[in-house]
């Protein structure tokens, strides 16, 4: 992991064969990686929202980018809770599965018409 420059890093990809979200220089190389069979309890997200925080190389954009795509696979507030108890430990792979229909099923539901404009359909 040879980059350090903060603007050079991409957005976090989910790499399926490992169960990691991953960042990768404008070269491709890998430059981090979170575990997400690690992240079965608010404490571990925050846990590796932290770690990657804590990297120097790291920009905003990068943590906030990782934070949007941990909601996207695991459904941060359903999956967690706010303000209540600890929900978890989470099962990894049904949430995802779970969080990947919900999308499809939203997606579904959207048309754009011929000027560019969306609209949510029953």
């Amino acid at each position: 992991m040879e980059t350090r420059d903060r603007e050079e890093l991409g957005d976090w990809t989910l790499n399926e064969k490992n169960l990691t979200l991953q960042i990768h220089d404008h070269r491709g190389s890998l430059q981090y990686e979170v575990d997400l069979e690690d992240c079965t309890s608010s404490h571990m997200v925050v846990s590796w929202i932290a770690q990657v925080a804590g990297k120097p190389y790291m920009s905003d954009r990068a943590v906030g980018s990782l934070v949007r795509k941990l909601d996207e696979i695991l459904g941060l507030e359903p999956s967690f809770g706010g303000f209540g108890p600890e929900r978890g430990p989470i099962d990894l792979k049904a949430t995802m599965e779970r969080r990947a229909k919900e999308r499809a099923d939203a997606l579904a539901h959207l048309h754009v018409d011929p000027n560019g404009f969306t609209t949510i359909r029953p």
